[in-house]
């Protein structure tokens, strides 16, 4: 019986690889840059993959862009109670809140 002790996913244009090698963990997840490609492809950042003997299965949540703010991960933060200022440092970190009038 052959069995895989590594898969590996690379796209090259969002620089992102997740692998999951002989550690001796059978989980993993990602919530960086999405796998993007016309075909065969993760349609979000936001997943984990479980590897078993010789199958990795995907599992995904949300079709978004990849970038900005996530409407469900929001309302989650939102309901541990997360301040907004808070909320929005989360997606937009480095940015600041500020009056755009008198």
């Amino acid at each position: 019986t052959h069995r895989r002790d590594e898969v590996s996913i690379n796209a090259e244009r969002f620089r992102f690889a997740a692998s999951f090698a002989n550690s001796g963990s059978s989980n993993a997840s990602s919530s960086g840059p999405a796998l993007r490609r016309p075909q065969r492809a993760l349609r979000s950042s936001h997943f984990s993959a479980q590897v078993r003997d010789d199958e990795v299965r995907f599992n995904g949540r949300g079709f978004g862009h990849g970038v900005g703010m996530c409407q469900h991960g929001a309302e989650i933060l939102a309901q541990r109670g997360e301040r907004h200022g808070r909320i929005l440092d989360w997606y937009y970190p480095g940015a600041f809140l500020a009056k755009s009038y008198g």
